[in-house]
């Protein structure tokens, strides 16, 4: 019952953004698309702002995911076992995000998707990344302790006041028009090898397959931000798309810590998770 209304949701929230939204919104990844469908299709007031903050929690662990892909690509190294050791807060979250950024060379398009839609030239934070980076944690940390304990209107009011905000932020984040893929199949006969992808995008579980070609060996069933063109960007344990356990449905999930030789996995998409 609780997936079925899930995937109502989200595929009412679709439409919604197809009737109401900028085009842009059509094409975001499918673990930020998903959270905003829920806000699009939500009833009651309280729905509304704690999707929102979904969403924008969501685009946190996206944008960070794609930060440390981008820092293996450069040969750097991310200890992933010291840092899943506990599950990090929001707020690391943005610190790793912020850091990594900053260091960023923006050589390729992602890359320079990424680091413009946060910093200015200047190195100063764009619009957007003083919100998601300066203000968001404070306000998440206020208002997600309530736990839904105010009254429906006075979350109408806090959804009100953000809302415009934060879609105007996802608005200007170039990075996130790029598409999030999961390599379902390959032919090696092809020069270059041909995959069939999965892209994850739009709110799950609304997603198609398309065939492409990479110079690049990519990896079965991992996931990839793809330029488009010959740039793919493994975000490889951090993010991963499987069927979920509790609902069945496939859908993205986000690493949250690792214990031992298990490593456990969020999903945005009903709140679900999973041991792998």
């Amino acid at each position: 019952m609780e997936a079925r209304i899930s995937a109502l949701e989200a595929a009412i929230g679709r439409l919604s953004l197809q009737l109401e939204s900028s085009q842009i919104a059509l094409v975001y990844p499918e673990p930020i698309a998903t959270p905003l469908a829920r806000e699009r299709g939500a009833i009651l007031h309280h729905e509304r702002f704690f999707s929102l903050l979904d969403a924008i929690e969501a685009f946190i662990k996206y944008s960070g995911a794609i930060a440390i892909g981008l820092f293996r690509m450069a040969g750097r190294d991310y200890d992933i076992y010291e840092e899943f050791k506990q599950p990090p807060s929001i707020g690391k979250w943005v610190e790793t995000l912020h850091n990594i950024v900053t260091s960023l060379s923006p050589d390729n398009a992602i890359s320079e998707a990424l680091k413009s839609s946060l910093m200015k030239a200047n190195g100063k934070l764009s619009p957007a990344g003083r919100f998601f980076i300066e203000e968001f944690t404070n306000i998440r940390n206020e208002q997600r302790g309530h736990a839904a304990a105010l009254s429906d209107n006075a979350y109408e009011q806090l959804h009100l006041r953000h809302s415009s905000v934060v879609h105007d932020a996802f608005d200007t984040c170039a990075h996130l028009r790029y598409p999030l893929l999961c390599v379902e199949s390959a032919d090696v006969a092809t020069d270059p090898i041909s995959y069939d992808v999965r892209q994850l995008v739009g709110p799950a579980p609304l997603t198609r397959i398309e065939r492409i070609h990479s110079s690049s060996k990519l990896r079965l069933g991992s996931v990839y931000v793809w330029d488009k063109a010959d740039c793919l960007v493994d975000l490889s344990d951090l993010l991963v798309y499987k069927t979920c356990p509790t609902c069945n449905l496939a859908h993205t999930f986000f690493l949250e810590k690792i214990v031992g030789k298990s490593r456990h996995y969020h999903s945005y998409f009903g709140n679900h998770r999973f041991n792998l």
